[in-house]
């Protein structure tokens, strides 16, 4: 009698950057269960992939864990799966990188275990045909995809079993389907029930299925520790899949290829597993698309639909979110730092391989898209990123600029808009300029504290803020829920977060409303395209950077459109981490104008705990960065961040009101929504008035202070007439 056969891979990561405790808990109730319960029953047998971010934190904390795990490979218990070693989306990044990435895994699983990878696992399990051009390029004989991603390739019906294979330009390339009833029980539901569901295959001309899926169901998610663990379902699974050895068989991808010809050839098109797809749309469009699939299930076409209904791909992501554009784009920036380097260096250097390691490292996946969980809403994923691109950029510019003061400028189109923005970098610092976009700084980065001060999440909405659609036949849709009554206090975001935000709020605007993104904007200037006069580095005189930039511009009030000129000029010296911006306002209309104008600025922190507010009036450490506030008529305000060892302070000509508020982010994580404090928002208030062809100017100026490491917090000028209200 034939025997049925059951084709398993598990797949464990946690991101760089991620917290460690995150990484204990994972070991201690995930991890080190699953693999010691693979021990106690040799005769399953199964694909494992971990991640290299993983694989290294298990080297320097839990390093018997692997040899456990040796022990298992060496008696081919277990195939090991290779991949892009710290997890990156492989088409997400340069094929050099990708490659690199790929045998940067392949040399490590050899090294450690003594085996070169047959299989690849992709990161999300998304597709693109571009991923089995790199796969087949490394080596790489196979990968694992969801069966909602072959579908659409017109395998529609019957429940895909075996392999496929796929093939780019000659190289051919095999294809495991993870059957989604399979994901969706294990382990979830009774071992009985999973047992008798493949049984009943017999017969049915499927051999074989494939389990493919996430290793933190076995113990990480939400409650499934107790139930995986503690109350003995993984035990009971293992025994089970043993003791019904007679007609069930469990093989690793690697064994299965080997025993089994393909089912044939398909070119399945870019995607993912469907919740993927639909994450990665903006928020109205995948709350019509869950209002079609709820109408297509009321019709009983849901799952006919749903095979040839394909939304959005990983790519998306980078529309759907500015910050995970915005990482994106200083990952390309240092890979082809990198890619000049290794062109044009004598010999690659120990040097030259860390900042390689750092750039491969913030090319993991994680910071750069968001579904359930947190993703590019968690801070720290985003900061750990940017250090690792930042120490790999400092070190290559060390290499190539010298030790001494210097500054270089470039004009690149980063973001894909066919408008260039302006690379300021100097030994000091790093400056993205977007004239298209507000004249307003994109990335301003602090080399001293490896950290890029900008990094501030813009609020968009999200389908889980939202009241979700109604079950079939459940009538009319809810209402908004509490969450999304929260949504609404914590506010959405009408324009991308940058630095030097020209905003022209209505004169009644209050703190609050500003906080919340609920005022009335009057200018068209926060988002409007600025036209370069002139830019570039100074060479004949201080070598300083130098930019002038200009808008004609209009201000809306009661229905009326009044005429606004800007001309805002940069200024970014060679020796010094400063900024420093000039504004020139005209009025260019017959009739007097009065107005509020508040150039803002959004800074990241660290972390909330350590960072305080400093200015007039106050000496040592003010309130804490989480507040909001208005210090009024002053002409400084400071951040002081503690664990960056970093005073960042503006000042403004002539003195202003100057508003200060956190931003504050609703999110799904583990836990359920919380609130997560993406930064802070700094704002200098002007109420100003201009007569018919008048002109004023003011200006402001941002100073980066590196703090000594054994220095306590700077006290603050001397007592004025400021006060926080």
């Amino acid at each position: 009698m034939s025997k049925t056969r059951l084709i398993i891979a598990i797949h464990c990561h946690q991101p760089a950057g991620n917290l460690e405790p995150v990484f204990v808990q994972a070991h201690d109730q995930c991890y080190a269960p699953f693999i010691r319960a693979l021990e106690r029953h040799p005769g399953v047998h199964l694909g494992l992939h971990l991640s290299g971010c993983l694989l290294e934190w298990l080297e320097q904390n839990r390093p018997e864990l692997l040899t456990e795990l040796a022990r298992l490979v060496e008696r081919r218990q277990v195939e090991l799966l290779g991949g892009g070693f710290y997890e990156p989306v492989l088409t997400a990044i340069p094929d050099g990188d990708a490659l690199g990435q790929l045998e940067l895994m392949q040399d490590y699983l050899q090294d450690r275990f003594g085996v070169t990878p047959r299989g690849g696992w992709l990161a999300e399990r998304a597709w693109e045909p571009g991923a089995g051009r790199l796969l087949g390029l490394a080596g790489l004989q196979y990968t694992l995809l969801d069966e909602e991603t072959l579908r659409p390739a017109g395998l529609a019906g019957e429940r895909l079993s075996g392999y496929y294979t796929t093939e780019h330009a000659g190289k051919p390339l095999a294809i495991f389907p993870a059957d989604r009833a399979l994901r969706y029980q294990i382990p979830f539901r009774p071992v009985a029930e999973v047992l008798s569901g493949l049984r009943a295959l017999e017969g049915r001309g499927v051999p074989s299925l494939t389990y493919a899926d996430d290793g933190e169901k076995l113990g990480l998610w939400p409650g499934t520790h107790a139930w995986v663990h503690q109350q003995g379902w993984l035990e009971d699974f293992l025994a089970a899949l043993e003791e019904n050895a007679g007609w069930l068989e469990t093989a690793a991808p690697g064994e299965a290829l080997d025993a089994e010809p393909p089912r044939g050839r398909i070119y399945p098109p870019a995607g993912a597993y469907p919740e993927l797809g639909a994450w990665s749309l903006p928020c109205e469009a995948a709350l019509r698309l869950a209002r079609l699939k709820q109408r297509a299930g009321e019709a009983g076409l849901e799952d006919e639909l749903d095979v040839f209904l394909r939304p959005g791909g990983f790519a998306g992501f980078a529309a759907k979110y500015d910050a995970a554009d915005r990482l994106r784009q200083k990952m390309l920036v240092v890979s082809r730092k990198l890619a000049t380097a290794r062109r044009e260096a004598a010999e690659w250097s120990e040097d030259h391989e860390q900042a390689r390691l750092g750039l491969y490292r913030a090319q993991g996946h994680d910071a750069t898209w968001h579904g359930l969980f947190g993703g590019v809403y968690l801070p720290h994923l985003r900061q750990a990123a940017y250090r690792d691109l930042l120490e790999a950029e400092c070190a290559l510019d060390r290499m190539s600029q010298g030790d001494g003061a210097w500054i270089a400028f470039d004009q690149l189109d980063l973001d894909a808009d066919r408008s260039d923005e302006a690379l300021v970098e100097s030994a000091e610092l790093n400056a993205y300029l977007a004239p298209q976009h507000g004249g307003s700084l994109t990335e301003l980065d602090h080399r001293a504290s490896l950290s890029n001060l900008l990094d501030v999440l813009t609020r968009r909405p999200e389908t889980y803020h939202r009241a979700e659609p109604a079950p079939a036949g459940a009538g009319p849709e809810p209402a908004a829920s509490d969450e999304a009554t929260l949504v609404g206090q914590l506010g959405e975001d009408a324009f991308p977060r940058r630095g030097f935000m020209d905003r022209f709020p209505a004169p009644a605007t209050q703190l609050e409303g500003l906080q919340r993104g609920s005022y009335q904007e009057e200018g068209d200037f926060v988002a409007g395209a600025y036209q370069v006069v002139r830019m570039g580095i100074d060479e004949e005189g201080d070598c300083d950077f130098k930019a002038e930039l200009a808008r004609a511009g209009r201000l809306t009030r009661d229905g009326r459109s009044l005429p606004l000129e800007i001309v805002k000029r940069y200024a970014i010296p060679v020796d010094r981490a400063e900024v420093r911006v000039g504004y020139t306002l005209r009025n260019p209309g017959p009739e007097p104008l009065a107005f509020v104008f508040c150039p803002e600025l959004n800074l990241g922190l660290s972390t909330p705990e350590a960072c305080s507010w400093e200015y007039d009036g106050v000496v040592g450490p003010g309130p804490r960065a989480a507040t909001a506030g208005e210090v009024q008529g002053t002409r400084w305000i400071a951040l002081v961040d503690q664990h960056r060892r970093l005073r960042v302070r503006l000042e403004c000509s002539p003195a202003a009101s100057l508003w200060r508020h956190p931003v504050e982010s609703l999110t799904r994580t583990e836990s359920g929504l919380v609130r997560i404090l993406q930064g802070v928002a700094l704002a200098p208030r002007f109420e100003l008035a201009l007569g018919p062809g008048e002109e004023l100017e003011l200006s402001l100026r941002l100073e980066l202070q590196a703090l000594d490491q054994d220095a306590l917090v700077p006290v603050a000028g001397p007592a004025g007439a400021g006060a926080d209200a």
